[in-house]
């Protein structure tokens, strides 16, 4: 067992250090929005002693950016359809593509090699979806103006058209009442266009489902592209409906106190002082013909 271990490496230290060249990180997004900016990253590691010679990225099967570890001018960027690198933010670990169209979808690869004497190359790949989602939507159909307590509320929401399809797996489509997610309330319902999600909620109205302040309840239809961990796309709606002939709803005005404040007390204060003050001139104006007399006529 020790004579082996002791061989093997005796063949090592003749061979010299194994390369160990490894992508330690890779990152293609699977879902692109079209006219929008993406990063394609690629990180590795590789021997202490080891020397690399490129980083590649191909678009399928074509090249579309070089960068060479021992050339002055280390990057090269081919012209593709769909392809528009941006230099200045693009080097040996990262590729950044400027406003990408219908034609940047792709399976993306990026491959490492090291120079001699080994030559080892490793690589990894991950296919991207550029999509374009409609202006419309989500929408929201069936919600009237007002509701009666234990009324039925049945509403649809609709989401954004989605060119291509690329199916309901990487799309969510959500209720919320008054932001309380309605997921176990939710029914999915059928579309007329495939690349659309049509949701229902259906539930009878009580007193909770209204806002004891305003009376109003508020509904949410939110539309997502991607995971929880790579949110691509969101959008949502928000309406409000009001509760009729509302019986314990509070006033929304503020409600007039029994108690004083600070300042109308100070203000009673005020007002006291000025009766006196009323008192004492009457009292004065009275005396002083007296006192006249009194001088005029002395005893």
């Amino acid at each position: 067992m020790t004579s082996g271990w002791l061989l093997a490496a005796a063949l090592t230290a003749l061979m010299g250090p194994v390369c160990c060249l490894r992508v330690t990180g890779f990152k293609v997004p699977s879902i692109a929005l079209i006219g929008s900016d993406v990063e394609l990253d690629c990180s590795f590691s590789a021997a202490r002693n080891a020397k690399l010679y490129s980083v590649k990225w191909y678009q399928n099967h074509e090249e579309f950016y070089r960068y060479m570890f021992s050339e002055r001018t280390p990057v090269t960027a081919f012209t593709r359809p769909g392809i528009n690198v941006d230099l200045a933010r693009s080097n040996n670990s990262r590729v950044t593509l400027k406003s990408v169209n219908f034609n940047s979808s792709a399976t993306f690869r990026c491959e490492v090699s090291a120079d001699e004497p080994d030559f080892e190359t490793v690589y990894r790949r991950a296919n991207m979806t550029v999509i374009q989602v409609s202006e419309d939507g989500p929408l929201i159909n069936g919600l009237r103006d007002q509701y009666e307590l234990n009324e039925q509320l049945n509403v649809n929401c609709t989401s954004p058209s989605i060119t291509p399809n690329i199916g309901t797996h990487q799309t969510k489509l959500s209720w919320q009442l008054n932001r309380q997610t309605m997921d176990g309330q939710t029914i999915q319902m059928q579309s007329a266009d495939p690349s659309q999600t049509v949701i229902n909620l259906r539930l009878i109205l009580t007193e909770r489902h209204f806002d004891p302040k305003t009376g109003l309840l508020r509904l949410n239809c939110s539309f997502t592209v991607g995971r929880p961990t790579a949110i691509y796309f969101n959008r949502s709606l928000e309406l409000s409906a009001a509760l009729m002939h509302p019986t314990t709803v509070l006033d929304p005005r503020p409600t007039q106190r029994s108690y004083k404040s600070k300042d109308s007390r100070s203000a009673s204060y005020s007002s006291g002082g000025r009766r006196q003050f009323r008192l004492s001139l009457v009292t004065f104006l009275a005396v002083i013909p007296y006192a006249l007399w009194t001088c005029c006529n002395p005893c």
